[in-house]
């Protein structure tokens, strides 16, 4: 029998980069539901984020004439025109594929994604300073309830708010549908984590009354 041949190291690497590809990919929280519920905060930025780079390529890929693989690969290969996140920003805002806000949007997504990746130190939505970059991606109401935010899962549910509502102006979306499909997540969210904080309490509750029997035993 003979022995198959150990693939290279240049073709580990394509094989890598071609299943990293694979599977369709999806802007909808729900289908995304069961994998960032498994996820942590950091898993959830590094997710999304890569998400709404992923969806700025293609829609600048568009925008060009017909390529074949090969060209497409140089575009985005180390040292090529869109090779990064913040290539691609820029070179769709000098198109006028989006405007000065959602640029500079992208670009706060962009730094949370590279700390939450990079970061030596735990990073989570209790961490003050992932925390209050956040709150950059809303307006004065929303960005002051999360600077002075506590609850971490609520803070995990502004974020995928926030990238609801960017997926969908990238997508195309009408500054209104684009808010209107954000803020009916977020409506859903909050009724969530008041559940969730009602029956946090209960539990509580129920442990102090355990204790105080068990003390009067």
């Amino acid at each position: 029998m003979t022995a198959s041949k150990f693939p290279t190291r240049a073709e580990m690497l394509a094989a890598l980069s071609r299943y990293q590809k694979r599977g369709s990919v999806t802007y909808d929280v729900d289908s995304m539901a069961e994998t960032l519920a498994e996820e942590s905060d950091r898993g959830v930025v590094v997710i999304l984020g890569s998400l709404l780079e992923d969806l700025l390529l293609e829609r600048l890929l568009e925008r060009f004439v017909e390529m074949s693989n090969t060209e497409r690969s140089n575009l985005t290969k180390a040292g090529g025109l869109l090779s990064n996140f913040n290539d691609r920003i820029s070179l769709a805002r000098a198109l006028g594929m989006i405007d000065e806000d959602m640029s500079e949007l992208l670009r706060v997504v962009k730094a949370m994604r590279n700390a939450c990746a990079h970061s030596r130190l735990e990073l989570t939505f209790d961490t003050s300073e992932l925390r209050d970059v956040l709150s950059l991606l809303f307006e004065t109401d929303n960005a002051q309830d999360i600077r002075a935010g506590r609850n971490a899962v609520a803070m995990r549910i502004f974020f995928i708010v926030a990238f609801i509502y960017m997926s969908a102006k990238l997508r195309g979306d009408t500054e209104e549908a684009a808010q209107l499909r954000s803020q009916r997540l977020m409506d859903t969210a909050l009724v969530e984590v008041a559940v969730r904080s009602l029956k946090h309490r209960q539990n509580l509750a129920k442990r102090r009354a355990r204790r105080a029997d068990n003390q009067k035993g």
